[in-house]
């Protein structure tokens, strides 16, 4: 099972926690990502991504839901590449269904 805490990978880190904003008998089956941090001399090298990419297949292990904020347009499509999906605006709230799973179906 993915626990809560936080991972990392050369100087990117990220902290995953159980989501607050998920119905009860959700929970054990989503992790939010409350912090992604590269610091800016660190960016563009790759470990950011790296990072997420190992998040992601470990939730897809797990058949675990992620959940996360983008802070800006940019961010959100830069998360979308990792399969992420919007489902809300201001703040833009997205989530990562686990691979071969429906998004109605981990939603609904």
């Amino acid at each position: 099972m993915m626990k809560p805490g936080t991972i990392q990978l050369g100087n990117a880190s990220l902290h995953i926690g159980y989501p607050q904003i998920v119905p009860g008998n959700l929970r054990g089956f989503a992790r939010e990502i409350t912090e992604f941090n590269v610091p800016e001399d660190f960016r563009g090298n790759g470990e950011g991504s790296e990072l997420l990419k190992e998040v992601c297949e470990q939730a897809d292990q797990h058949d675990i839901m992620l959940i996360l904020i983008a802070d800006t347009e940019k961010l959100a499509m830069y998360y979308g590449r990792f399969g992420f999906v919007p489902i809300q605006d201001k703040p833009i709230l997205m989530v990562r269904k686990p691979y071969g799973a429906s998004i109605n179906a981990v939603i609904h």
